[in-house]
């Protein structure tokens, strides 16, 4: 199963700083005069301008038409009475949280590290399930693909934890005393897995209640904490073989399950299903991405990016069997035609 929003981390930054230079490209312009950032051997200099240029040259041209096709898809939307309700915005982003926190990740930090508000990453959100809405029309076709893959989309309780396993309950006890204050933080973390007799107990650990690896020690302990709690040490269970050893368990975060429903993943599964390239919305796609594109005045009046204008300006314009923009060039959903799963 994957995120809706192929790769978004990878070019979540230069899609911030480029959003705002398409708008104020003189600052491209201050090459010799802009800020320095850093010295090398007090001989070397990079400047805050070098670092823009480098940007645009790397990825201009993908933003920047990035940019224009967002903006075409809003207005083609708003012009056929389409719109994005919260709730569907939600769908997108509650699969893409689970996908991340299946990778030990953090929406929230993601977004953070990448310089992005929570308002802007819902906005993108918008925008893909406006493209799902403009290609899947038919309710019954969505129906149909409910039906065939839906329950690839059911999401199970994830919990992300820290475990920390002690040899006595002495020193568990004071562990536990360290990590259970209420202004516990990083430090008094690294203080107490000192003395754990386990690997890696600051390491963020993905665990699923109802898979493979499910514990029911761990159920019953993670049942009755809330993020940021830590429980109480515990003893192992008799097969484990240490009637003295202790295990404490500090909850980061969360996410409930949610079982999948047409309401709650039908306009999420259309948009996965947009990625096969030869899958029953292809031709769709290609018939949508013209109309919209022919269905706006896109006035150029800047020469910056000579490629991006040209191509919209002529073949892609005038032909619309050129696809504008691909919806997310991710592999299908496990089970799907052509997935090899």
């Amino acid at each position: 199963m994957k995120s809706p929003y192929k790769d978004w981390r990878n070019y979540a930054l230069a899609i911030t700083i480029i959003a705002i230079l398409v708008l104020t490209s003189s600052l491209f312009a201050m090459k010799s005069g802009s800020r320095t950032l850093v010295f090398i051997n007090n001989q070397v200099a990079i400047t805050e301008g070098q670092v823009l240029d480098e940007l645009k040259h790397n990825y201009g041209n993908e933003v920047y038409t990035r940019l224009i096709d967002d903006a075409v898809t809003a207005l083609y939307a708003e012009q056929k009475g389409f719109d994005a309700t919260p709730e569907e915005v939600e769908q997108f982003i509650k699969w893409d949280r689970f996908n991340m926190m299946m990778r030990g990740e953090n929406l929230e930090d993601e977004l953070k590290a990448q310089g992005i508000t929570l308002d802007d990453y819902r906005q993108k959100m918008r925008i893909s399930v406006l493209r799902a809405k403009l290609v899947v029309t038919d309710e019954d076709d969505r129906k149909a693909d409910f039906a065939q893959y839906g329950k690839e989309l059911t999401i199970p309780p994830v919990y992300r934890v820290k475990q920390f396993i002690y040899a006595d309950p002495n020193s568990a006890q004071k562990a536990y005393d360290l990590l259970s204050k209420p202004d516990s933080g990083a430090e008094n973390e690294t203080e107490a897995s000192m003395s754990a007799i386990n690997e890696n107990p600051l390491k963020i650990q993905t665990y699923i209640p109802s898979g493979q690896m499910s514990n029911p020690l761990m159920n019953k302990i993670l049942a009755g904490l809330k993020p940021g709690q830590v429980s109480k040490p515990t003893a192992l269970p008799a097969e484990a073989g240490n009637k003295e050893a202790r295990i404490i368990l500090k909850l980061v975060d969360a996410l409930p399950g949610e079982e999948a429903t047409l309401k709650n993943r039908g306009i999420l599964l259309s948009y996965l299903l947009m990625s096969q390239p030869n899958g029953k919305y292809a031709k769709k796609i290609k018939e949508v991405q013209a109309e919209a594109l022919n269905s706006v005045d896109i006035n150029f009046v800047s020469d910056d990016y000579p490629y991006v204008k040209e191509s919209f300006q002529s073949t892609r314009l005038k032909n619309p069997s050129i696809p504008r923009f691909n919806p997310n060039e991710q592999p299908q959903l496990p089970g799907m035609p052509g997935s090899g799963q």
